[in-house]
């Protein structure tokens, strides 16, 4: 079965995560403390994961086991890494400043690298655009490795197009171990009811182009994956279940980044 391959310094994984930086994105953030922002309580959380991959790859020296990639985007296409970089690189590039916890407002030090922005629109396009070429060229030169995993999280809808068709091209993108995964996850500013991995239309809002669109952008999540994100204290995810969040509150998005990411740290 596809989506089984082992993570070693040979074949490593490869995260990629696209932002939505645009305007609305300063608006509060639902299951956060008061005042936190969607970009701030996003950025908090992709700046976690990171740390957390820095920290699984970390031993006697630091082991290249993933490749990453952050690219904003909102006012222009922001990349943090210039395109992929493995983990040791990404480790120098880090920064320690003090945060504060969005649900608890406690503050800490903590490595970042991902800075909160909202300025501008939503080019989705150029965004998955870029992916694709990111995931294209890592399927070349790592066919056996395991697919490639792209993270989306937005507020809002593309402004620069419709995304569907480049999302397709990207989920097309194939090595030896199976297709590249789209996970697409919806931050809302009202609390109107969270939608988490979809297998059907019937589970989306009646009549809502939007949650449409992102149900077909978004892959179903691989048996080996979903198996062991229900292991006991994980999630409770249906056969067919697709890496899709909508409507999401701060901790929807938070279990989707761990549903896609804890897996394959896991199994590294």
């Amino acid at each position: 079965m596809p989506y089984e391959a082992h993570i070693d310094r040979k074949n490593p994984a490869c995260f990629v995560f696209l932002v939505d930086q645009s305007g609305s994105m300063g608006e509060q953030c639902i299951g956060a403390e008061a005042g936190v922002s969607k970009a701030q309580a996003l950025a908090s959380r992709i700046n976690s994961v990171l740390a957390e991959i820095v920290i699984k790859c970390s031993n006697d020296t630091i082991r290249d086991y993933f490749h990453v990639a952050v690219i904003g985007y909102g006012d222009g296409i922001y990349s943090r890494f210039n395109g992929l970089v493995p983990v040791s690189g990404m480790d120098r590039l880090a920064r320690v400043e003090e945060q504060v916890d969005p649900v608890t407002g406690d503050r800490f030090k903590a490595r970042c690298w991902l800075d909160p922005v909202a300025v501008g629109h939503t080019p989705m396009c150029a965004a998955l655009s870029d992916a694709h070429k990111l995931v294209a060229e890592w399927a070349r030169t790592h066919p056996a490795s395991f697919p490639s995993i792209v993270f989306n999280f937005t507020d809002g809808q593309s402004t620069d197009g419709d995304p569907a068709e480049i999302a397709q091209q990207l989920r097309a993108v194939s090595g030896n171990d199976g297709r590249a995964l789209l996970f697409n996850g919806h931050l809302s500013s009202l609390d109107s009811g969270v939608i988490e991995y979809p297998v059907t239309i019937a589970d989306l809002p009646k009549d809502d182009p939007h949650a449409l669109m992102l149900f077909g952008m978004s892959s179903v999540i691989p048996d080996s994956m979903r198996v062991l994100a229900q292991r006991p204290g994980g999630f409770q995810i249906k056969p067919g279940g697709r890496g899709m969040v909508f409507n999401g509150d701060y901790a929807a998005v938070l279990n989707l980044l761990d549903m896609g990411t804890r897996t394959q740290l896991d199994s590294a």
